[in-house]
């Protein structure tokens, strides 16, 4: 996090604490990474990688709730809002701009992969803080709006024709649309908001200190695990016939969701066309 490194004077057990904290989590890093001057540049990329991971699940996460209903811009409005929100908050963390306010205030936006503010101050470090909790909470937003949409549009296909009857069912249709929407990346990205903006400014706050530390290393993993869940799922389901593979492909198809239905269940719309006619024909 961007917390200035200066510690004022504390017990030895929590100065203890928190040189192992910080010294795990750098280790940790570095066998990432790699710890050679020449690796310096890796790390830069890997740090631009790591904030495009939220743009990206956003933006495949959007696309599938464009295609499931019938490519209507007007489903996916309210999450292109957010979307734009948190790259605007993201390109403020990434660039250094001198931002002046309505009151003659310079503030200015550190970027947290420049050399030159590696180090920032307690009041630079809040600013940044500010704008990665931006960031957070309108990933979440974006991310829990397309997650309703997507399943407003699928739960009664799920139900129709007395689909997920069974308990087992109903928990592959939980986790199916768990996996496709990201619930998990989502929860990560609020836990990490909601760390990320509480100020750490002295030794008593360790416990904080620490979840910010650890709730960031999840929100990576999950970031980076995501997109290949989603796309595995898809994979998966080419051979498929439960109904968790007519939701998945729902959004790959042109037709209304209703003929999806009935050409999936050939021996069920037989049977419907047949007492159609014959309803005609009475």
């Amino acid at each position: 996090m961007a917390t200035p490194s200066s510690l004022p004077l504390s017990p030895v057990s929590v100065q203890k604490s928190v040189i192992e904290f910080v010294l795990g989590q750098q280790l940790f890093y570095d066998l990432l990474t790699g710890a050679r001057r020449s690796v310096q540049h890796r790390r830069i990329v890997i740090f631009i990688i790591t904030m495009l991971y939220m743009a990206y699940i956003l933006d495949y996460i959007i696309w599938r709730c464009f295609r499931i209903w019938d490519d209507s811009l007007r489903a996916i409005l309210l999450p292109l809002v957010f979307l734009a929100v948190q790259i605007d908050m993201s390109t403020g963390e990434a660039l250094m701009i001198p931002i002046t306010t309505h009151k003659g205030a310079n503030i200015f936006v550190i970027i947290e992969a420049s050399v030159e503010h590696l180090n920032p101050s307690r009041h630079q470090a809040r600013i940044l803080d500010s704008f990665l909790f931006l960031g957070m909470i309108a990933t979440f937003l974006c991310t829990l709006t397309t997650t309703i949409i997507i399943i407003r549009r699928i739960y009664p296909i799920a139900h129709q024709e007395g689909g997920l009857r069974s308990s087992t069912q109903r928990f592959k249709h939980i986790l199916d649309i768990i996996i496709q929407s990201a619930a998990l990346y989502s929860v990560t990205s609020l836990a990490f908001a909601i760390t990320s903006v509480i100020p750490v400014d002295n030794t008593k706050n360790l416990t904080i200190a620490m979840a910010q530390g650890y709730s960031y290393q999840i929100f990576a993993f999950i970031a980076d695990v995501s997109p290949t869940l989603m796309v595995a799922r898809i994979i998966l389901s080419a051979n498929d016939d439960s109904i968790n593979h007519q939701l998945t492909c729902i959004d790959f198809q042109r037709q209304p969701i209703k003929s999806v239905v009935i050409h999936s269940e050939s021996s069920e719309g037989n049977s419907l066309a047949f007492h159609q006619d014959v309803e005609k024909e009475a």
